[in-house]
């Protein structure tokens, strides 16, 4: 889906499994080339299935009440193969750097499957377009794909610009996997290690 500065974005406390815990299952990497491209691939298990999971990444509307980098989330229009999201966002890194951040998503859904996003308004990036993908994992419950390829237009010296990635977009995983564990009354505290089997197969 489109997501909005992706931020697509951010986070909720856990009732059943601390964060830590679930940072065991929890892979997230950022690539940078020389063009201020940034690429972002994450990846996390939950003892949810695909129903739960697709819910909660596709209920835009109310995406700011669990992402607290993102500020608002509007669909603005929906059709039968597409949607319009509009999402401010706010980009921070250390003490002093803020930006508020916005992007109007065009989403293309394969429900219970993948989600995939393009900012069409490319008001703060020259490009940003990315993905959420289910998959289910062998051990049981499902493993969670993100993908986000972004440009910005605007200047930000490069180490603040990746810790701003870097941040909201851990941010954005860990409070996306919390609220699906919350939406599905899943106590995972028996399940959180489960998967370590599977590590190999997370996206490198």
């Amino acid at each position: 889906m489109q997501t909005k500065s992706i931020t697509w974005f951010v986070l909720a406390a856990l009732l059943f499994c601390p964060p830590a815990a679930y940072a065991e299952d929890l892979y997230l990497a950022l690539h940078t080339s020389g063009e201020g491209q940034y690429l972002v691939e994450g990846r996390f298990w939950t003892p949810a299935d695909a129903p739960t999971v697709w819910s909660t990444l596709s209920d835009y509307d109310h995406l700011p009440s669990f992402v607290l980098s993102l500020k608002t989330s509007k669909v603005q229009e929906r059709s039968s193969d597409s949607l319009l999201i509009d999402q401010v966002a706010d980009g921070r890194a250390l003490l002093f750097f803020h930006r508020r951040i916005h992007v109007r998503l065009q989403v293309h859904e394969h429900p219970f499957d993948e989600i995939v996003f393009e900012d069409i308004s490319h008001r703060d990036f020259v490009s940003y377009s990315g993905s959420w993908h289910i998959l289910a994992a062998a051990g049981g419950g499902s493993w969670v794909d993100y993908r986000l390829q972004a440009k910005p237009n605007f200047f930000a010296p490069g180490p603040i610009a990746r810790q701003s990635f870097q941040k909201m977009a851990k941010e954005l995983l860990m409070s996306v996997e919390s609220e699906i564990v919350r939406r599905g009354h899943l106590d995972s505290t028996f399940l959180c290690c489960s998967q370590h089997s599977e590590k190999n197969s997370r996206v490198h």
